[in-house]
């Protein structure tokens, strides 16, 4: 019998690897909670459409990008050749979101192994938490290896519909799918209500990681990688990167009235010792007393939906967990 095992990130595969499981493992770990997901089919077109937003943000080059996503995916597609492919992801927006495009694509036949079983779990009563893979023991991934269950019909036609209404260029699908309860896929809901968050917000025209950003600095400078740690403490189930954060933090930094001060960076990863200060107009946003999207406009997309301008269509009502379309 021929294995695979398809997990979330680099650091999770190399635990995987040194439990010792039979067979190989593969990564798929793009950041769909960042930029356009723009599904019409031609898988190509969506490759090159992730890797040149992955590139203007400065998260890596369109060509290496694009590389790496193809690299991701052709690893998966050959994986439908195995007996078994294992798919080990956590309850985190990061991870549904990449767990929701595999099994919609199960459920659409693009992609055909012949068994697919899951482990996708908060805690567990003899192991404690586990939400972090990238730290699981070699004894726990064999446990959690045992006790994997199969992927359900119920789960793959949900994440086909969550797929769906993630790449539509109207919220409100997904909203409507944010609210969808499912044993066969439990965590995702509360993924799909941390994405809207990041419409901006009625009060204020922030995100949820933006304001977040503002929180931490609100007292005192910090280096970047203490901003980086103070947003995944505020996090039920944290799910972004340092890199993503500090993408966040240069968009601030650089708008037309920059939310946050930050001394000149080049890469990103020159960012964790950066130092990140609140400026007067963060300082009033963060009050409320100022609209950050009337302040800087807005350019960011959230799955199929591009919110430009600085009159952008939709809000979310951060106090009450709600999609809103101004009059």
């Amino acid at each position: 019998m021929t294995l695979v095992h398809l997990t979330n990130g680099d650091a999770a595969a190399d635990r995987l690897r040194a439990a010792g499981l039979e067979g190989r493992v593969i990564v798929s770990a793009d950041v769909l909670h960042e930029g356009p997901v723009i599904d019409d089919g031609d898988e190509d077109a969506y490759r090159r459409r992730r890797a040149t937003f992955l590139a203007r943000v400065g998260l890596d080059t369109e060509d290496g990008a694009f590389a790496t996503l193809s690299r991701w995916d052709a690893d998966v597609d050959a994986a439908q050749e195995a007996d078994e492919v294992v798919l080990w992801f956590e309850p985190d927006l990061f991870d549904q979101l990449v767990l929701v495009r595999l099994l919609a694509r199960v459920a659409s036949q693009r992609w055909r192994p012949r068994k697919v079983s899951i482990v996708c779990r908060e805690s567990h009563p003899r192991l404690g938490n586990l939400s972090a893979l990238g730290t699981l023991s070699a004894a726990a991934a064999r446990v959690l290896f045992v006790e994997r269950v199969p992927v359900s019909d119920g789960a793959t036609t949900l994440a086909a519909r969550a797929w769906q209404a993630l790449c539509a260029p109207r919220p409100v699908p997904l909203a409507e799918m944010a609210s969808v309860e499912s044993t066969a896929l439990p965590f995702l809901p509360q993924a799909l209500q941390r994405l809207l968050a990041e419409y901006p917000d009625i009060r204020d025209g922030t995100s949820l990681t933006e304001h977040r950003i503002l929180q931490a600095v609100e007292s005192s400078p910090l280096q970047g990688i203490r901003v980086f740690r103070a947003v995944q403490r505020m996090e039920p189930r944290a799910f972004m990167g340092d890199v993503t954060v500090f993408a966040r933090l240069r968009t601030m930094a650089t708008a037309r009235h920059p939310l946050v001060s930050v001394p000149a960076a080049d890469h990103l990863a020159s960012w964790r010792h950066a130092t990140v200060s609140i400026t007067q107009a963060g300082a009033t946003v963060l009050r409320g007393a100022a609209d950050a999207v009337a302040l800087n406009g807005l350019d960011r997309w959230v799955g199929g939906v591009h919110l430009h301008g600085d009159r952008p269509r939709w809000r979310w009502v951060r106090s009450a967990g709600q999609l809103i379309e101004p009059s």
